[in-house]
């Protein structure tokens, strides 16, 4: 059982020369791992996948050690599910057999951002790309159950009814996660929206229940693509890549039964292709360190695709997760437009499957 970051170092190294050239083991302490740490470190499949990741990124143009080593750094000791986001997006480039340079430095005139940004990776022909960890609700709920349990060790905390909450609702719960917590001092039960929140005494059994409505949690976090939007590129296409994987997201986006999660993430693309083009409002109300002149609507025409990525392993033992597929949605307003041919390479290799929509005939 590995338990440390040292331990995990050595498993990665032992099987692969190229990561053991990182030597990130003579320059780093030796650390317990956190929860997601552990079970990607003692997953076979995710080390390879890891790997893999890893390797493709040195393979790269220009071989950027540098940047692999940080990356590998970064997923042992600073952020697990966001490298791991990363990785798995690299891999999966490179399993499809996309040409790719990561981290690219944009000024900028050629980004959003007032100061420039450093993107994830621009894909060939010139397609840059920007990827994000897309646990989504079921992340921020555990994120804020686990601070709530802090604040009552003794008891157990239940979240539970509809999670069709927004994003922006949640992080202000994290935030003021004190407050909450008086609250709850106070009745035991507390109502935040749509969500129902309580403490009650442990036990070894407890069942709770929640709802998700895929339609109503895309309109409520439509602008979810847009919280970033500093980094769209200005005179090429860009793609946003959401990493999901069943172990982040508390089962959200995670076998679409019944067609669930192709109904979210269409809707979730399509509103932020089309709700938004002729938005007027400035984009910094959204997102920060942009030019104030700049509206959400001209931020929209930059958002040329979204690629929903499933990051279970290929090669992993057969379960409900290798039945999601991956999803790619075009925007049919988009100033750089991307097209279905565009997309066809990344069919190459995708054993979950790979569904492409342009909203050819939905666009209005």
């Amino acid at each position: 059982m590995i338990e440390t970051t040292h331990q995990w170092l050595a498993r990665l190294e032992d099987e692969s020369v190229h990561l053991a050239s990182l030597n990130c083991r003579r320059s780093d302490p030796d650390r317990r791992l956190d929860y997601d740490g552990f079970n990607l470190a003692n997953c076979d499949a995710h080390c390879r996948l890891i790997i893999r990741g890893i390797e493709s990124v040195l393979n790269s143009a220009n071989h950027p050690t540098a940047i692999a080593k940080n990356l590998l750094r970064t997923l042992l000791y600073r952020g697990t599910y966001g490298a791991f986001a990363e990785i798995a997006a690299y891999e999966w480039l490179a399993r499809c057999h996309v040409s790719y340079i990561p981290q690219v430095p944009l000024t900028s005139t050629e980004v959003l951002s007032k100061k420039g940004s450093i993107i994830d990776g621009k894909m060939f022909p010139g397609t840059y790309f920007d990827v994000k960890a897309f646990g989504f609700i079921g992340r921020l709920i555990d994120i804020l159950k686990s601070k709530l349990e802090m604040e009552f060790p003794n008891q157990q905390v239940l979240i539970s009814d509809s999670w069709d909450t927004p994003l922006i609702t949640l992080s202000k719960l994290i935030e003021s996660v004190s407050k909450v917590a008086v609250e709850l001092r106070k009745s035991k039960y507390i109502r935040k929206g749509s969500l129902s929140i309580r403490i009650k005494e442990k036990q070894r059994v407890t069942v709770t229940s929640r709802s998700v409505e895929p339609y109503k949690m895309a309109k409520e976090n439509a602008l979810f693509p847009y919280l970033d939007a500093k980094q769209f590129t200005r005179n090429a296409p860009f793609a946003l890549i959401l990493v999901t994987h069943p172990w982040f997201n508390s089962g959200i986006i995670s076998n679409d039964f019944a067609g669930v999660d192709t109904q979210f993430t269409r809707a979730m693309a399509r509103r932020a292709f089309m709700q938004f083009s002729r938005d007027t409002k400035p984009l910094e109300t959204v997102c920060k360190g942009i030019d104030p002149t700049i509206t959400i609507a001209q931020a929209s025409e930059l958002l040329s695709a979204i690629f929903f990525l499933n990051a279970w392993p290929p090669d992993a033992d057969p379960g409900a997760p290798t039945r999601l597929p991956s999803w790619v949605y075009l925007n049919p307003r988009a100033k750089h437009r991307l097209s279905h041919g565009h997309m066809a390479f990344f069919r190459a290799d995708n054993v979950h499957g790979f569904r492409i929509d342009g909203f050819a005939d939905d666009n209005y």
